[in-house]
């Protein structure tokens, strides 16, 4: 083996280690960092509504006329038309489901599976909230959950799990270029 072939064998690991290293580091540092801005938003939101339905039910009550169902479906009205004024795409969905499985908030069009109420109710019976990684009618979403016990309902504030990580594989995918760049280009130099 002649010299230069030493000295390639040599200095091609030295080269891409570290190009390796730097990639795993700039794909995982991408991923937290958005993931943590959008799971911030998405509970900012579930806090937003949540306050809305607290004002609501606290007006109703002040007024003592939280067993008057007119006035009840007045406010879930007004709930269900706030919620909507926080979508910010069509990617995003605010539903909410009662103990005996009916939709009785949404914000867009939403469809439920017997499969996926059925997980749905066992979320409400255990009194699982937070970050929830769900499957909803054959589509994956990422969901802040909380529950409302004065309306009895279970809020999913969503966003679809392609939208949510998009941005994420746009980086993976200009990382990776970067990456496939500068390994030719230290091949050849």
């Amino acid at each position: 083996m002649n010299i230069r072939s030493k000295i390639i064998l040599i200095t091609i690991p030295l080269i891409i280690t570290p190009l390796i290293i730097t990639l795993i580091v700039a794909i995982l540092s991408a991923r937290n960092g958005i993931t943590v801005v959008a799971t911030g938003f998405l509970t900012f939101k579930t806090e937003v509504l949540t306050n809305y339905m607290d004002n609501q039910w606290n007006l109703l009550a002040d007024n003592d006329l939280e067993k008057d169902e007119k006035f009840i479906s007045i406010s879930k009205a007004a709930v269900e038309s706030f919620a909507k004024t926080l979508i910010g795409s069509d990617s995003e969905r605010i539903f909410a489901i009662n103990k005996l499985g009916e939709i009785t908030l949404k914000t867009g069009e939403i469809i439920l599976e017997d499969n996926d109420i059925n997980r749905l109710l066992k979320k409400i019976e255990t009194r699982e909230t937070g970050w929830q990684n769900l499957t909803i009618n054959g589509k994956g979403i990422i969901a802040d959950t909380s529950f409302f016990s004065p309306f009895g309902w279970y809020i999913l504030v969503s966003v679809d799990r392609k939208a949510f990580y998009g941005e994420i594989t746009n980086i993976i995918l200009r990382t990776l270029l970067i990456f496939v760049i500068s390994l030719i280009l230290a091949v050849i130099l």
